[in-house]
């Protein structure tokens, strides 16, 4: 149970970091006038995202099920 409540926090940490890093590279690119690592990097922190909210929402679930169950026994 240790070890999906931990994989919980650490997915949604990667999401907040991934979140931070990809729009700071997009901003730049942006800036500096290079459309193309823009778009790209926009999408990257899109695509990651969803991946990393899909991961939390599998391990909070997880987590709730296994405290649930856990409790009854």
């Amino acid at each position: 149970m240790k070890f999906v409540a931990r994989a919980f926090w650490i997915s949604l940490i990667c999401l907040i970091v991934e979140i931070l890093i990809c729009g700071v590279i997009a901003g730049t690119a942006e800036y500096t006038g290079h459309k193309y690592q823009a778009d790209f990097f926009i999408q990257l922190g899109i695509n990651l995202g969803v991946f990393f909210t899909l991961l939390s929402m599998v391990m909070g679930i997880a987590w709730v099920i296994m405290k649930m169950t856990m409790r009854r026994v």
